[in-house]
């Protein structure tokens, strides 16, 4: 139990690393937006529709994390 637990815990870390790079990515795309549409440094034209996408991937690796923690709680009991 407490190999898993190690095991949780580095995931759930690993997750909340990816969740707060994601979230900044968005945060700097959105402030950069104009009209929906725009360019990202790689000269890529991104549109609302991948906006979204992505606010919907940090929504689920979220909801992943929340679980996993849940996890490692019932493991701590």
């Amino acid at each position: 139990m407490l190999r898993r637990y190690r095991e949780l815990t580095v995931d759930v870390s690993r997750l909340e690393t990816l969740v707060e790079e994601q979230r900044r990515e968005l945060e700097v795309q959105n402030s950069s937006r104009l009209g929906g549409i725009y360019d990202d440094d790689d000269g890529v034209m991104v549109t609302q529709a991948m906006v979204d996408d992505e606010e919907a991937q940090v929504r689920e690796l979220e909801e992943r994390i929340k679980s996993m923690q849940e996890q490692v709680l019932n493991l701590a009991i």
